[in-house]
């Protein structure tokens, strides 16, 4: 497989290396986070089917600000989403779902991760 832009990303490795692997590991230690942390991380992989990524960042870190991502009803996030993400009403509707479950005293959501398997062990 060819890759269209393989000499700029060479070019350009050197320059952002530093920031590129301060980022991997921050990512490696997503799952050490608090359940509210770990919830916000999972709000954004909600939101970013279908939305950029910065759009899915921009939604979290504003509904988070506001309180929304933390005591919001269905209704009000799904308004807030409404031009910031697709398929905003299913999303919201998802989100309050977990937050309830999550967050709700029912169940960690770091304990869940952690004792879920993890992808390569599924793939075996």
């Amino acid at each position: 497989m060819a890759y269209r832009h393989l000499e700029e990303l060479q070019r350009e490795w050197p320059e952002r290396r530093a920031t590129i692997e301060r980022r991997v590991r921050d990512f490696r230690h997503v799952g050490l986070g608090t359940d509210r942390e770990l919830f916000a991380e999972l709000a954004y992989c909600l939101f970013t089917p279908g939305t950029s990524a910065q759009r899915g960042d921009e939604a979290v870190r504003d509904l988070a600000a506001n309180g929304l991502l933390w005591n919001g009803s269905r209704d009000p996030i799904a308004a807030f989403l409404h031009r910031r993400v697709r398929f905003h009403n299913h999303k919201a509707a998802r989100l309050v779902a977990v937050r309830e479950r999550f967050l709700g005293g029912k169940e960690s959501l770091g304990a869940w991760l952690r004792a879920t398997p993890r992808a390569p062990t599924l793939r075996a």
